[in-house]
């Protein structure tokens, strides 16, 4: 197994360019960032980040989030005139993330892996594991009708029930193990 480590921009300036991605990493970690881009690119840029880190994990890739809190956004929206006019233009909360990778973006499970113990309480932030499926582009092409016809003939207020499927929250460590096995089980039969 090798391993490369990379450091560089990778929000893309337009969403054309998302095709150009390759399935080329098995993790993707994403500390401490989410406030810096949601400033610097706004809800477009965030959300085409997501986006790219979907299409740049290969099949079964992992992609480990550490989002942070919404209020600790406007200490440094005064830091650049960007910063300061996306701030005031944000609608896609840090709340809003897991649904929107789950839902939107299409990773299958999101699994809480623990909260780091730090002095300081800025820094006491959740970490999210999000798991791309081990399936063949030609079956996630194949869900993806599935899903869309799914949405069509479903209400909205079976979306917004007291108990959302598995897929649409993050689950607690025993319960996302217990669903990970379930599902490593039907990918198995299906291969």
């Amino acid at each position: 197994m090798s391993y490369r480590y990379s450091v560089g921009n990778f929000v893309l300036s337009k969403d054309e360019l998302l095709k150009t991605q390759k399935e080329e990493y098995e993790t993707i970690l994403c500390l401490s960032i989410t406030k810096w881009i949601h400033l610097n690119w706004g809800d477009d840029g965030l959300k085409r980040f997501f986006r790219r880190i979907f299409l740049a994990l290969k099949p079964g890739g992992v992609f480990i989030l550490e989002p942070q809190a919404w209020p600790s956004y406007a200490k440094k929206k005064k830091m650049t005139e960007t910063t300061y006019r996306n701030f005031y233009k944000i609608e896609f909360k840090p709340h809003d993330f897991k649904r929107f990778l789950l839902k939107d973006v299409g990773f299958s499970t999101c699994e809480v892996i623990g909260t780091p113990v730090n002095q300081s309480k800025g820094f006491r932030r959740q970490l999210l594991m999000f798991k791309k499926l081990n399936r063949r582009p030609a079956d996630a092409q194949i869900a993806q009708s599935i899903e869309l016809n799914h949405k069509d003939s479903s209400s909205q207020s079976s979306l917004e029930s007291s108990n959302p499927p598995a897929s649409l929250h993050c689950l607690e460590h025993k319960e996302a193990t217990k669903w990970k096995d379930r599902q490593w089980k039907e990918d198995k039969t299906n291969l």
